[in-house]
């Protein structure tokens, strides 16, 4: 079998595909050891904390809430895009020792 045989049984790619996408979310954890933030899923949560990350587009949470979120003045970033995108942003954040950007 040629190192590229796996491609050429049924699921191989998928072995693959999945593989990497444990990659970048593994690479995504070093965010959370690295800065050990809290985290929630709705706004009402998110209003309490002193600096606000969305993980998420504008279909999952609306650019109103991210605006409310921040009209007391706390800090609010959003990351969005591809599962590889997210984790890269991340990564960046966790090499330059800052959680926010």
């Amino acid at each position: 079998m040629t190192p590229l045989g796996v491609f050429n049984h049924r699921g191989g790619w998928a072995l693959v595909k999945s593989t990497w996408t444990s990659w970048l979310q593994y690479r995504s954890f070093f965010f959370l050891l690295a800065f050990a933030p809290s985290f929630g899923f709705s706004a009402d949560e998110a209003a309490h904390a002193g600096l606000v990350t969305i993980v998420a587009d504008r279909t999952a949470v609306s650019q109103e809430s991210e605006a409310a979120l921040g009209l007391d003045g706390t800090p609010v970033q959003r990351i969005a895009g591809t599962v590889a995108e997210v984790a890269a942003a991340l990564a960046a954040r966790v090499e330059a020792g800052q959680p926010f950007v």
